[in-house]
């Protein structure tokens, strides 16, 4: 399958161009991510929808320097990202 392929083709693009300890870094964070996964699972609504709020607030108060690394790392135009 065609879709399969280029999915594998750039997989092996993206893990060529990750160094060593990138790549271990990024299997801690994930290995941590796992094992945190039943906790997250057994929190209630309110504190889900309170994270988000959190996350929302620190999205708007970081808005300046989201869009400048965005143009900075893809050329992202700010009326793109918002």
């Amino acid at each position: 399958m065609i879709v399969h392929s280029n999915m594998n083709m750039a997989m092996e693009t993206i893990q060529r161009s990750i160094s060593e300890d990138q790549g271990l870094e990024i299997k801690r964070v994930f290995e941590l991510q796992k094992s945190h996964q039943y906790e997250l699972a057994a929190t209630t609504a309110s504190e889900r929808i309170s994270k988000l709020k959190k996350i929302h607030k620190a999205i708007f108060e970081y808005r300046d320097r989201i869009r400048e690394a965005l143009y900075n790392d893809f050329r992202k135009h700010p009326s793109e990202v918002d």
